[in-house]
């Protein structure tokens, strides 16, 4: 099974939910806040510990 990467992981959970993402769409989102929230759905999805450092970095990819 192949892994899922960080980056794709995030943009999935962004992409259903709207509310967040017109949020970043209009500049009003704090990314560190954000990453903190989602953390532990990326870490379900993509098997092992993400740091809130590479989930922030995601968020701005």
């Amino acid at each position: 099974m192949r892994e899922t990467s960080i980056q794709r992981c995030v943009r999935e959970i962004i992409i259903h939910r709207p509310c967040i993402l017109e949020a970043i769409r209009l500049g009003i989102i704090n990314f560190s806040a954000l990453a903190r929230l989602i953390e532990s759905e990326v870490r379900d999805r993509v098997g092992k510990r993400a740091s809130i450092a590479s989930i922030k970095m995601a968020l701005f990819r």
